[in-house]
């Protein structure tokens, strides 16, 4: 995918920008730390649940890849704080968060930095039952389309 499909994909299906993602180095390696932006840290988009959200890898300025699409089933800052735990070391964090940290890292050292982008999910009624979440579903397109696109994720098959 080059800047402009990229574009277009942000544009299209209305992600906003929503922060970036740094890296801490920690006494057990690469953590990602989330600068969100106060509306979504604490304003009146914080409250909201149910998102499906980008990292973009931004190189000189321009959109490089979609490296990532995940769900947040409630507030952003909280998945978030959830992919923070996941890089941590032993049982508490994961394989694939610890590699997640990794690459973020190995993309902000290349002289990029990752983007976050975030889209709140449409809710639905679905067998009978009304204000259901659509975020999986969303997620789950959004990750077909950018592999149909061409797009290098770091998202496991699903």
């Amino acid at each position: 995918m080059d800047q402009y499909e990229i574009d277009e994909i942000l544009r299209i299906n209305k992600f906003e920008l929503a922060g970036e993602i740094l890296i801490e180095e920690k006494y057990f390696g690469p953590s990602p730390k989330f600068s969100l932006f106060d509306e979504y840290k604490t304003g009146n988009k914080s409250k909201f649940k149910g998102w499906v959200y980008l990292w973009v890898h931004i190189v000189n300025n321009n959109y490089s890849n979609i490296c990532y699409v995940g769900k947040a089933g409630g507030a952003i800052k909280d998945r978030c704080n959830q992919h923070i735990g996941g890089a941590r070391p032993g049982s508490s964090g994961s394989q694939k968060g610890r590699k997640n940290a990794q690459r973020i890292k190995d993309c902000v050292e290349d002289g990029g930095r990752m983007e976050i982008f975030v889209r709140k999910s449409a809710d639905g009624n679905l067998l009978g039952e009304t204000n259901i979440c659509l975020c999986e579903s969303e997620e789950r397109a959004m990750i077909q389309k950018l592999r149909r696109l061409g797009a290098e994720l770091w998202n496991k098959d699903k």
